[in-house]
This record gives structure tokens, sequence and C-alpha cells, in this order.
């Protein structure tokens, strides 16, 4: 009657230390595996953002260039001509301004 008892017990506490194995082995690794933290740092991503600006604006930069080139007149720097315009009333608020930015 013991036979029978002992190979039931045997068994199943193979299978539990098995199962035990396993799951240890998956937390390891899990563990030990390489950060996949995907995200940007701030300064990272500001680092994005001007450069896809300057890539966008660069051909209209070059444009105006050379517009004023074939005009005649150039742009002056910011204390030579006034730093802000606003825009009138009826197309924005009063509180819009637009600023001339030069290089």
């Amino acid at each position: 009657m013991f036979f029978p008892i002992a190979i039931v017990g045997i068994v199943f506490g193979s299978a539990l230390i098995f199962t035990k194995l396993i799951i240890d082995y998956k937390r390891a690794a899990a563990r030990n595996a390489p950060s996949t933290d995907k995200s940007l740092s701030t300064s990272e991503l500001r680092n994005m953002i001007d450069a896809a600006v300057e890539e966008a604006s660069a051909p209209l930069l070059e444009r105006l260039e050379r517009l004023e080139m074939r005009s005649g007149k150039t742009m002056g720097r910011a204390s030579d001509e006034q730093d802000a315009y606003s825009l009138p009333l009826d197309e924005v608020s009063h509180q819009t301004e637009v600023r001339r930015r030069t290089r």
C-alpha cells in the first residue's frame, strides 16, 4: 500500500520541481534582459524638433534670400528695423504679433 503512494508523490513532486525551475529561469531571463525603454529624453526630443524645423524652413529661407537679392533689398537686423509687426485686427486678434526672424 505504501508503494503506490510513494510513486504518486514522486511524480507530482517532480512535476512541481520542474515547473518551479521553469518559472525561476523565465524570471531570471526577464530580469537580465536588456532594457526595452524606447522613450526619448527631453534633450533628444528638442534636438529632433530643432532639426525638423531647420530642415523644413531651410528652403523657405533660401527662397526668401533669392527674392531679396533679386529685388535688391535686404532685410535689416532687428535693431535696424522694428522688431515686431502687428497684424490687422480683422485677420487675427489684437494680441497676435508676428516676429521677423533673420539669420
